[in-house]
């Protein structure tokens, strides 16, 4: 247990013709008889409160340069606040379980439970912001890059993207941007780089900026118990979540059905699915194995793969569905499917009752303006299911050239 510094204070005994002693880590007062007087608080003047301990002695607070009672009727010495029972300085003024901080609970206020916006640690640097997501993560900063702008040399900080194009070239392509694949900019031949998108700043002038490719797009979960009971899921990093339905907060609590019905059994709203997404890790670089598809054969790749996957056809119907737009964008498509290991890493699934079997299906993808020779992925069996079974289905963005 930390070793905190408290100190004892003299209330003027004078105002009642008493002299003060310490006692037992309390002020005990006496009359001028030496005798103890009876009451404790009551027959004594205290500006801003007294505390008496079980055998009667008072002690005064938040006076004579001493700060408030923090614990066992005990104050803070000055320059010092009381948080959960403990002293800390006001410049750190906030306990987090293990030491003092300038924020409540953590050093990055990822508690909002206290307002952390006059401390430095809540204050993220110029042209960042900790409620947009979608730029380039600061070095050890809850702070994002604000659309425009991109990390600086040291990532420490945020500068602007000073790489402004005109669309009438046609011997260059701007910064982050190549003539082989990605999303087109404007009608050009260039386009922009795995991991960034277009953005015009004027009627000729083109950038491409940064587009997180490590997040985690619309995964959705199934369950189908063996009949109808109660469902805990929590997800394990919750801290990474942008977006849930329904509004997710501690672990999603539902009635589920075995045909996969569900009753969200805190708003009571029936459902067929649960949905989050967020931020995931990249994957490992370089990508030694996937597939590339065309555009006119990215259906009945899907058909198969997701049920070499594990997806049931409702299932694989609405992956097919949500994602069909996205990856026929381009002439083809690079896809991977991501480890079970790395999903239950990225975002472990913690349920209970604990299924008997767990389908997770995260589609790694990259969008391709030409063809490209890649060693084929190598991947598992039909998985049967038995028993209570969750599935999950997602997909996210990946840069194919190397890790950010």
């Amino acid at each position: 247990m930390m070793q905190l510094k408290w100190i004892l204070y003299f209330c003027t005994g004078a105002l009642l013709g008493m002299s003060a002693v310490v006692h037992g880590g309390w002020v005990k007062y006496v009359s001028g008889d030496g005798q103890t007087p009876r009451g404790g608080c009551r027959e004594m003047i205290c500006p801003n409160g007294c505390v008496e301990d079980d055998a009667g002695y008072g002690k005064c607070c938040s006076a004579g340069g001493l700060g408030d009672e923090c614990w066992g009727g005990l104050c803070c010495q000055t320059g010092y606040t009381c948080d959960n029972e403990h002293c800390c300085p006001n410049g750190k003024p906030f306990w987090n379980g293990i030491t003092c901080v300038q924020c409540k609970a953590s050093l990055d206020c990822t508690d909002t439970s206290k307002d952390c916006l006059n401390y430095a640690c809540k204050v993220c640097p110029q042209y960042s912001s900790r409620k947009v997501r979608t730029g380039q993560k600061i070095n050890n900063r809850d702070c994002y890059c604000n659309e425009g702008y991109q990390l600086n040399s040291n990532k420490t900080g945020c500068v602007a993207i000073n790489t402004d194009w005109d669309i009438s070239s046609t011997d260059s392509c701007p910064v982050n941007a190549n003539k082989i694949g990605g999303i087109r900019i404007g009608t050009s031949n260039c386009y922009c780089n795995n991991g960034y998108r277009p953005q015009q700043t004027s009627a000729t002038q083109w950038r491409c900026i940064f587009n997180d490719p490590a997040m985690c797009y619309k995964p959705i979960i199934y369950l189908y118990p063996v009949q109808s009971m109660k469902v805990s899921v929590r997800l394990g990093k919750p801290q990474n979540l942008d977006y849930t339905y329904p509004v997710y907060k501690d672990a999603w609590l539902v009635q589920a059905q075995p045909n996969g019905d569900l009753k969200d059994l805190k708003t009571n709203r029936y459902l067929y699915g649960l949905y989050w997404e967020g931020h995931t890790s990249h994957p490992e670089y370089p990508v030694k194995d996937g597939f590339v598809v065309s555009k006119d054969k990215i259906i009945p790749f899907l058909e198969e793969k997701l049920a070499l996957m594990g997806l049931n056809e409702r299932e694989a119907d609405e992956f097919i569905i949500y994602w069909l737009p996205k990856f026929g964008e381009n002439p083809f498509t690079f896809i991977r499917f991501s480890s079970l290991e790395k999903q239950n890493k990225d975002m472990p699934l913690l349920i209970e009752p604990r299924p008997d079997t767990l389908i997770r299906v995260l589609v790694e993808y990259a969008p391709l303006r030409e063809y490209m020779e890649i060693p084929e992925q190598k991947l598992p069996s039909v998985l049967k299911r038995k028993g209570f079974t969750v599935v999950e289905w997602g997909a996210t963005e990946i840069d194919l050239k190397s890790k950010r």
